[in-house]
């Protein structure tokens, strides 16, 4: 390839055919170098063979750095090369954005249009691009896969948990990178709530109109078992010190009673009650301005506990960075 002064080899990919007849015109196609060229768009080109030398055609740079090698045939490769042969800047914009399932920065795609403001513009008010909140862009078919992921999981999860109020955000991960790829996981959520996909809770998310339904049946149970948490304090019971019939699933209702705030799990068949759990908290501070400290001992002291309770829960107040560990005995807050 004659490119400027210098020559360079490359492969010829052509994106619509197999090959080029004598005469033929603005055939679509990818030069895929052998070492680094920097053209600029626009720059004509001069094509020779190898062996022997002799010139078999020229072209026209449409864009010197394309996001990777196209497909022949491939239907958003050939919409980009026709957009940008026609020098229509939205048409060029939207292709670009859907050449790959994934978002792109401003300066991406100011490698396909000089000055990609106004047609970026336009496009989001035709709902063909979508801007996240980070400001990377995402076309329309990429936003919809991403959309109907999210939904499909979430959906999902309330089944597969009828109990739970909303799932982890960081569940989502997973399933929305096999989607597309997003840079910023965060400005991605923030967007799917924005689209009224999802609904953030101080839990995770769930589905707009998602709703947490006790049978009735179990009213009584649940007010039975709040009471008893409530006045045992410090000292629980278990999961398995409570008989109800087999009709009251004593498992989903620990989970309902964790999901509204009501018992704080701390491990497995422990859970205090909220109001003790918050007394515990400002006994924990307190402490932490004494002389003998948060340990096991002084806080098992402090609230009339036993180890069996105190161990588990600092554990839990590490866990959630309230405390932090610095010797077998000794705890400072974070």
């Amino acid at each position: 390839v004659h490119l400027g002064t210098g020559e360079t080899l490359a492969r010829l990919h052509l994106l619509e055919r197999e090959a080029i007849a004598p005469g033929d015109t603005e055939v679509p196609a990818q030069l895929l170098f052998e070492s680094s060229v920097a053209p600029a768009r626009g720059e004509r080109l001069v094509l020779r063979t190898y062996s022997p030398q002799r010139a078999v055609g020229g072209g026209v740079v449409l864009d010197p750095a394309p996001p990777k090698r196209h497909k022949r045939r491939d239907p958003a490769a050939l919409a980009l090369y026709t957009a940008r042969n026609t020098g229509e800047a939205e048409g060029a914009l939207y292709a670009a954005l859907a050449s790959r399932h994934g978002d792109f920065a401003l300066s991406e795609l100011e490698k396909t249009v000089a000055n990609p403001a106004p047609a970026l513009e336009a496009l989001v008010s035709q709902h063909r691009a979508y801007v996240l909140s980070d400001g990377r862009y995402i076309s329309d078919s990429a936003a919809q896969r991403l959309k109907d992921t999210a939904r499909r999981t979430i959906e999902a999860f309330h089944r597969q948990n009828p109990y739970k109020k909303a799932m982890k955000e960081k569940d989502l991960r997973t399933p929305l990178a096999k989607a597309a790829t997003i840079k910023d996981f965060n400005a991605l959520v923030d967007f799917l709530v924005t689209e009224g996909v999802c609904v953030k809770e101080d839990k995770g998310i769930r589905l707009p109109e998602w709703e947490l339904t006790v049978p009735s049946g179990w009213t009584k149970a649940i007010t039975e078992i709040e009471a008893v948490f409530k006045a045992a304090g410090h000292q629980p019971p278990g999961p398995r010190d409570f008989i109800y019939p087999k009709d009251i699933v004593l498992p989903a209702i620990f989970i309902i009673l964790t999901e509204s705030g009501t018992l704080v799990k701390l491990a497995d068949d422990l859970y205090l009650h909220r109001e003790t759990y918050d007394k515990t908290l400002e006994v924990v501070h307190r402490l932490a301005t004494t002389p003998e400290g948060i340990s096991v001992a002084s806080l098992r002291d402090a609230t009339g506990s036993s180890r069996k309770i105190i161990l588990p829960l600092l554990e839990h107040l590490d866990g959630i960075r309230v405390t932090r560990r610095v010797d077998d005995n000794k705890r400072v807050l974070v």
